[in-house]
């Protein structure tokens, strides 16, 4: 048998895991959401700029395209201004020109 001591103990630590359950879960979806936004907006960004490679450029290698679609936000912004400057595909991802 249980004193009531002991009877509100377990009811409180109950509330306590609902609670801790809730904040976390809360938690875990908006920083959910914000990863989602922030692949999203990568992506659509490299899409873009691959797009805008192409009409540059012409055709875009396989190694190039993986580089654009595996680059953060700040990289493909770069990448996007410096589209306008660059010679060829080398030239804007890997500072190089071909020979």
């Amino acid at each position: 048998m249980r004193t009531v001591g002991e009877e509100l103990r377990a009811e409180g630590k109950e509330i306590g895991l609902a609670e801790g359950r809730g904040i976390g879960l809360a938690e875990g979806r908006g920083i959910g959401l914000a990863e989602g936004r922030r692949v999203g907006l990568a992506e659509g960004r490299a899409e873009m700029l691959l797009r805008q490679m192409r009409r540059c450029f012409g055709t875009v290698s396989s190694d190039a395209e993986a580089k654009v679609r595996t680059a953060g936000i700040s990289e493909l912004d770069a990448w996007a201004d410096a589209i306008f400057d660059a010679e060829c595909v080398d030239d804007l991802l890997w500072g190089r020109h071909p020979n």
